[in-house]
């Protein structure tokens, strides 16, 4: 078990966002968190890494209460890619990828030869080699996105947290950005909005109301009677007949 979380809970002024949360993450699995917005998913995420200090229970990382962890170790182990991230706009794209390396950097291990590396493969993984020059305030919002996550990957971290992170990508990067995550040998956990998208997760949690409902295998459950109660929605599934894959349909 590399994450676990032991009865998180975050209030706001006394108004539960994340309620009694508990959860092991499974060292090398692709976990995907669902759930309609405003159900927690993306302060259960800040309350893994630390960004949020729970108003009650923790979150661990193998075994060791993040909280008192110092924070250089916990960014050289849990990189986290928001839905919305800025930067300086006279950064270039390397400028931003060559930040993920910052947490590996002393005045006795210096930038070398190694990290350039990094940063080439964490650009190429993205498809953004080609515009590592560009300056960040003239990229669109998808090419944003998968400069984030170029960054991400040059933290090498053991966890990966990403909050929507196909946000604003068209349909092809989209499907590149999430196979590149579940081929990654790295833990991930992925707050996503399309649940056809949760397929390809090895295993499901679904946030209502700030709790954690249910978790478990795609198959078991995203099911329609889960589905309909959680999200107000009819769910129909569907087997794709080219590749015998399952895939949902939705009305209200």
């Amino acid at each position: 078990m590399i994450l676990s979380t032991k009865g998180l809970n975050y209030s706001v002024r006394g108004v539960p966002i994340v309620h009694d949360v508990n959860l092991g993450i499974v060292k090398g699995e692709m976990f995907g968190l669902v759930g309609p917005n405003g159900s927690g998913k993306s302060t259960l995420l800040r309350l893994i890494q630390g960004i949020l200090a729970p108003t009650k229970g923790a979150s661990f990382l193998h075994g060791e209460n993040v909280a008192s962890m110092p924070r250089r170790l916990v960014a050289q182990t849990i990189a986290f890619v928001e839905q919305h991230s800025d930067s300086v706009d006279r950064l270039t794209v390397r400028d931003v990828v060559e930040l993920g390396r910052n947490p590996w950097l002393t005045a006795l291990q210096p930038w070398s030869e190694e990290d350039d590396r990094i940063v080439d493969q964490a650009l190429a993984d993205v498809e953004m080699s080609a515009m590592e020059a560009r300056l960040w305030h003239t990229l669109s919002g998808g090419e944003r996105q998968r400069v984030q996550l170029a960054r991400a990957l040059a933290q090498h971290p053991r966890l990966l947290l990403l909050d929507e992170p196909t946000n604003h990508l068209d349909i092809h990067h989209q499907l590149a950005i999430l196979g590149l995550v579940r081929n990654l040998q790295i833990t991930a956990v992925v707050a996503l909005h399309d649940l056809n998208h949760a397929l390809m997760c090895d295993r499901v949690g679904v946030m209502h109301g700030g709790k954690l409902v249910a978790v478990g295998s795609p198959k078991e459950i995203l099911n329609p009677e889960l589905l309909r109660n959680v999200f107000g929605v009819q769910v129909n599934v569907l087997t794709d007949p080219s590749d015998g894959r399952r895939v949902m349909s939705f009305t209200l």
